[in-house]
């Protein structure tokens, strides 16, 4: 990975396929803080890239909030399921499928940390 960004540099879309097998490996060893800072990297990159509803930034941000709350962060991924919710409504409605997904998603998450 050094040397695709040595050659491309840092901010190179290239570098995001190399980041998401990099986090991937990372969670299978569990090495989970190693997993929310990679996924942190890669949707700064796609934020840069891409707007911020733009398909690749929303799932970016999702699997950032996967691995928030892999790594005991409930907080940090409810909030990351907020904003794309957020995006996702603005852009599709309030009653499009992918808002419908996103609210899915934000409830699941929220689930386990609300009192009945």
């Amino acid at each position: 990975m050094r040397g695709r960004e040595r050659v491309r540099g840092p901010d190179h879309p290239e570098i995001i396929p190399t980041l998401r097998a990099l986090a991937e490996a990372r969670r299978s060893s569990g090495a989970l803080d190693d997993v929310v800072t990679l996924r942190e990297r890669i949707l700064t990159l796609h934020q840069r890239l891409f707007s911020p509803a733009h398909p690749r930034t929303l799932t970016a941000r999702g699997e950032l909030a996967d691995a928030y709350m892999a790594a005991g962060r409930p907080d940090q991924a409810i909030r990351a399921l907020e904003r794309n919710l957020a995006l996702i409504e603005r852009e599709h409605g309030p009653d499009a499928p992918m808002t419908q997904i996103a609210r899915r998603d934000l409830e699941k998450a929220r689930r386990p940390w609300t009192r009945s």
